[in-house]
């Protein structure tokens, strides 16, 4: 009890045997790893609870395919520590794994066992994973039990480069690992006069501002529910997604919000550089454009590089051009967003949502062909 609760407390992935090298426990943690994986979920009986371990490592979820390479070192370990009789070693070991018993010397492993290995499930990517075994103790000294904690094979700077991120917003990607359709509130930003400023500036300046606005951008999305898509220069999409029956108003809300953070974000990035440098700051700032996609799909992209989360559907390339049509700084929302806002987040904005008056993209001033063909029927306004 007190071993798996503080597996748990630390969101541990890891497993427990008994004296008898019998499963007992497998954590929360590790179980959602497992069922993350191989695209179901995995119960006890999947899992092999209940049966000696090295009879459940056969189980699908285990990926026996890579842990029987470490069955040499393994079965030292377990020979010295559990000190079976020769009845109860005929339970414990499958006959497969016998010979793996049989050959091992026993010799003492200080109750520890560290090893690493690759997670591998048909059809994905390779996983590094390491593992710590370690001999559990009753007070008297007697051998009771065995506990083993996992992590990702990756150094630890690397996995602080990970631990910057929104650990929230990582939750809602990792949840959209099986595409899927679902509709939410689509944003699309991006700097006007960019292509100024970067010829203004040296490249070193014009770097750090890019960096800085796009590390405000995810922040304002996630922080706000959202999950960010892709990065486009120094543009951004975010998608703040609900299910289909739950209440659409929070994510609308949130997309909102996070628009109104990135936009003053940029406003004063964009007044902090132009103190420093005497640049002109007029003419530069973020456009934003807000949209409803009611039927998005939307799923992971896995490239070795990098994980992307992108979405699919006609509103999506509308809320592209929605936000191209905007200039001056200034969010500009369709009328399909903002019918899913809440009244406390319009009125927050300063928004009477009764007397908002639209104007179909295609008429705005100065909008392009391009914007006028994909989504020039779709009626806007300006937020500020």
């Amino acid at each position: 009890g007190h071993w798996a609760r503080e597996l748990e407390r630390g969101r541990w992935p890891g497993w427990l045997l008994d004296e008898n090298s019998v499963l007992r426990y497998v954590s929360t943690e590790l179980r959602t790893f497992m069922a993350r994986n191989l695209g179901h979920e995995v119960d006890d009986e999947a899992i092999g609870i209940g049966s000696p371990m090295m009879h459940a490592l056969f189980h699908e979820v285990w990926s026996p395919e890579t842990l029987i390479k470490l069955m040499p070192r393994a079965m030292e370990y377990v020979k010295s520590e559990f000190k079976f009789t020769d009845a109860r070693a005929r339970e414990a070991i499958p006959d497969t794994l016998w010979a793996f018993y049989e050959e091992a010397q026993g010799l003492p492993t200080h109750g520890v066992l560290s090893e690493g290995f690759m997670y591998t499930v048909r059809g994905r990517p390779e996983l590094p994973v390491e593992f710590l075994a370690c001999t559990i103790r009753g007070d008297d000294g007697r051998h009771v039990g065995l506990a083993c904690v996992y992590q990702m094979g990756l150094r630890p700077t690397l996995v602080s480069l990970l631990s910057r991120g929104d650990e929230g917003m990582y939750e809602r990607m990792a949840d959209l690992e099986e595409p899927r359709r679902c509709q939410g509130a689509i944003l699309f930003a991006d700097l006007e006069g960019s292509a100024t400023l970067a010829r203004s500036l040296s490249t070193s300046t014009y770097f750090h501002l890019i960096r800085s606005l796009a590390t405000a951008m995810d922040g304002a999305i996630a922080s706000n529910g959202g999950v960010v898509g892709k990065h486009a220069g120094d543009g951004v999409s975010g998608f703040f997604l609900t299910a289909k029956g739950e209440d659409p108003s929070p994510m609308a809300d949130g997309a909102l919000a996070a628009a109104r953070e990135i936009r003053m974000a940029a406003r004063d990035a964009i007044a902090s550089l132009s103190h420093d440098t005497h640049l002109d700051a007029s003419g530069f700032g973020m456009n934003i454009g807000l949209h409803w996609g009611a039927s998005l799909f939307v799923g992971q992209l896995i490239p070795r590089g990098r994980l992307d989360i992108t979405a699919l559907g006609d509103s999506v390339n509308e809320c592209a051009r929605i936000q191209e049509a905007a200039t001056g700084g200034v969010i500009l929302a369709s009328k399909s967003f903002l019918e899913h806002l809440s009244e406390g987040a319009a009125s927050h904005a300063g928004l009477d949502l009764a007397r908002v008056i639209y104007q179909n993209t295609g008429q705005l001033q100065g909008v392009s062909a391009k914007v006028v063909r994909d989504a020039g029927s779709i009626p806007v306004t300006r937020i500020g």
